[in-house]
């Protein structure tokens, strides 16, 4: 019946079918008993699914139907794709480890290069992931579901690329979240974009939104603002680099960048010594309920943020002892 079925579409790792393997990471079923692979989705995301569709099977009509599955849904009608191929399904496990239990056990794929990686992730976005603009502050939000293993590994990821400091992952209800807002988020999305990308276009409106007006200067740093910095933090402190350089970004955004980066070699640059003094206005601020914040912009400016949380333990620690 369909003679047009493209079953080595996954055959060989690209960017683009790295994509669709993230989204059926997310939204696919795959039955390795009967080699099927099948989508279903909300019947006003029909046309992205027809994508798929063209590239595994030109001849396939997609199917409409009530989601008679989950009466609670809002979701009253869905539309569904489905194709029995043993290659495909074989390729999808053996690249991107997508088998018939994943929902409590899918593993972010190893062995791909950086640009696959990114497109997986942008797939499994648009499957089990928001980006939202909070209406109160206009803060833009990045929300990843899946197992804890998954988006431990996917925040481990972001990690090494520079650009999350820690897991951020909490448990709702029966499954795991993971969440990044503000500049974190426009971080990790600036890094994932591609134009080429198939992405669907209503879970990536509010970047686009976010990317045109008001995050429009959430730039990613780079190579030539370690090399600046590098060449100025001699001469001059990192408040200084920070107001006739980089005033249009938050001074907290150049530290963690400049430790991250480990731009601050060892013995190039040395935080003093907390001094008794300094430990005594410490205690007595945090008797008086001041936040790391108020405590490292109010009493002490002249050290890191990364400081004051260190000594902030260490004075707790040692009272408690």
């Amino acid at each position: 019946m369909y003679e047009n079925k493209n079953e080595e579409y996954f055959t060989n790792i690209t960017k683009y079918n790295s994509y669709w393997a993230g989204f059926i990471a997310a939204d696919g079923y795959v039955n390795e008993d009967r080699n099927t692979l099948s989508i279903s989705l909300s019947s006003k995301d029909a046309k992205h699914l027809e994508r798929i569709s063209k590239e595994l099977n030109p001849d396939y009509k997609l199917v409409y139907a009530n989601n008679r599955f989950d009466p609670s849904s809002k979701i009253t009608e869905v539309v569904k794709f489905s194709i029995t191929s043993k290659l495909i399904v074989s390729d999808l496990k053996k690249h991107w480890k997508i088998h018939q239990r994943k929902t409590f056990s899918l593993e972010f794929p190893a062995g791909l290069s950086i640009e696959e990686k990114k497109a997986f992730i942008v797939g499994y976005i648009d499957g089990d992931g928001c980006i939202a603009i909070s209406e109160n502050n206009n803060k833009i939000y990045l929300r990843i579901s899946g197992n804890k293993l998954f988006l431990t590994q996917l925040c481990r990821f972001f990690i090494g690329e520079g650009l999350v400091e820690e897991e951020n992952i909490y448990t709702d209800k029966t499954i795991y979240v993971m969440v990044y807002g503000g500049r974190t988020a426009m971080r990790i999305l600036n890094f994932l974009y591609d134009p080429d990308i198939p992405v669907m276009h209503r879970k990536w409106a509010n970047y686009q939104i976010a990317t045109s007006f008001r995050f429009r200067d959430y730039n990613l740093w780079n190579d030539s603002d370690v090399a600046l910095i590098e060449k100025l933090y001699g001469e001059r402190s990192l408040r200084e680099i920070w107001k006739s350089h980089y005033c249009d970004r938050t001074y907290e955004s150049l530290e963690k960048f400049v430790s991250r980066k480990k731009i601050l070699k060892p013995g190039r640059v040395r935080q003093k010594r907390w001094t008794e003094k300094e430990n005594e206005q410490f205690l007595i601020a945090i008797k008086n309920g001041l936040t790391i914040r108020d405590i490292r912009d109010k009493i002490f400016p002249y050290r890191t943020c990364s400081s004051v949380k260190n000594q902030k333990r260490k004075l707790l620690n040692k009272e408690n002892r």
